[in-house]
């Protein structure tokens, strides 16, 4: 098939064929595993630590290298696709995915360990904007608004399920490693084979070379709405940030939780995202944005008592109204943004909105993970988890404002549907 046939398909799909279907349910599936890949670091790092006996300085730099390398390929290569198509990006982050998870299976030291994390920070980076605009430009017009927001939902539900599965992985299997990658590196080669079985819905467009001067590719019309809602998207990955983050230690130290009933209560909050993201597909932007920064705030000031006091119950009901917050609140800025992009927009645009996102994912968590060495585990969380509720109450304010002003996500024009669209 010929790449203008190829776009011309995708841009005309106008009903669902077994052929969509299994393309689109293959990408998604594809997404998760992209994300799971990351999300089983945090519980095989504290394995290897005690395998290898190396210090917490060392567990640092494996977690920020793949933060660093992962937003430098958002902000260099994110809108790559935009220019010569999704399918070509998608193809190498896979490839290149599979061999970070080669290097970590064979890693003999901590510092193979740390290359795989870098490889695996460029290989997520370019798929996860990328996997989103694809899915969204190659369902039938209909299921649009509904494929995107589950698309947007894979990275934090592949992240939970990565760490639930690595977690009882490392507790329970002879060789946790193995067990880990074994599976998603199966889940990846497939992967490739729906990418490749997917047509192409963006066609190639001058200025490849150009789009990879670091950037932030938002539309001039769309920056007010993208600014807005990057305090929802912040507040929304901070949540997510601060289980994934702070809650394994934060379940053994204060909690005084075993390890398999840790990585449950770490995987409760983004999967309650995941599935949060999955069943409010229905809802209206400006109805979901309220209701997400108010779960984000209500789960972070549960989080300041359910520390504060040690309660496991308090951070339970915390976990869950923070993954209401996050899987609704992420989808009410990303599916209308999405909607309103032009095909050679989109892919720059979901790279923004994902910098955004694991910005406040990560570096929060980074940060307080240093603090925690000054002041003690406890107080860094319950700072933390106040910071994420003044975050979402100004995420709050501001689409209350939106609201009364008549402006907002509900306000946006969505751009005209077609694999042959080109930005305005």
């Amino acid at each position: 098939m010929s790449e203008t046939t190829a776009v011309r398909s995708a841009g005309s799909i106008s009903g669902w064929t077994a052929r969509s279907r299994a393309y689109t349910a293959l990408n998604l599936l594809g997404s998760v595993a992209v994300a799971a890949a990351a999300g089983a670091g945090s519980p095989l790092f504290v394995y290897e630590q005690g395998r290898w006996g190396f210090g917490d300085a060392t567990l640092t730099v494996m977690f920020s290298v793949y933060a660093f390398t992962l937003l430098l390929t958002l902000l260099t290569a994110g809108s790559l696709s935009d220019h010569v198509g999704r399918r070509p990006v998608m193809v190498g982050a896979i490839v290149l995915l599979i061999v970070a998870c080669g290097i970590h299976l064979w890693a003999t030291s901590p510092e193979w360990v740390i290359v795989s994390r870098a490889v695996q920070g460029v290989a997520t980076g370019a798929a996860t904007s990328t996997f989103t605009a694809m899915v969204s430009e190659t369902v039938p017009p209909h299921a649009r608004g509904r494929l995107t927001q589950i698309a947007g939902t894979a990275p934090i539900g592949g992240l939970a399920l990565g760490a639930l599965f690595a977690g009882i992985a490392t507790a329970v299997a002879p060789e946790p490693v193995l067990a880990v990658f074994a599976p998603i590196v199966l889940l990846l080669v497939v992967a490739i084979g729906a990418v490749c079985f997917t047509p192409e819905s963006s066609s190639r467009v001058s200025g490849a070379w150009r789009s990879l001067v670091p950037h932030i590719a938002v539309p001039r019309r769309l920056r007010s709405e993208f600014l807005r809602g990057a305090w929802l998207v912040s507040a929304a990955w901070m949540s997510s940030g601060l289980f994934l983050g702070l809650m394994p230690s934060l379940a053994h130290h204060t909690l005084q939780l075993d390890t398999v009933a840790g990585t449950v209560l770490v995987f409760l909050q983004p999967g309650v995202a995941a599935v949060a993201g999955l069943v409010s597909t229905g809802l209206a932007p400006r109805t979901a944005a309220v209701l997400g920064a108010l779960g984000c705030a209500v789960g972070g000031i549960l989080m300041v008592v359910g520390i504060a006091t040690a309660s496991t119950v308090i951070v339970v009901v915390a976990a869950i109204a923070a993954g209401i917050g996050n899987g609704i609140g992420f989808a009410a800025v990303l599916r209308p943004l999405n909607a309103a992009a032009h095909t050679h927009e989109r892919g720059g645009l979901m790279a923004a909105i994902y910098v955004v996102a694991y910005l406040s994912y990560g570096v929060p968590a980074l940060v307080a993970g240093q603090l925690a060495t000054a002041f003690a585990l406890p107080a860094t969380g319950i700072g933390y988890a106040a910071f994420l509720a003044v975050v979402a109450l100004v995420a709050l304010a501001l689409r209350a404002g939106a609201s009364t002003s008549g402006v907002g996500a509900g306000a946006l024009t969505p751009a005209r549907s077609g694999g042959l669209e080109h930005s305005a």
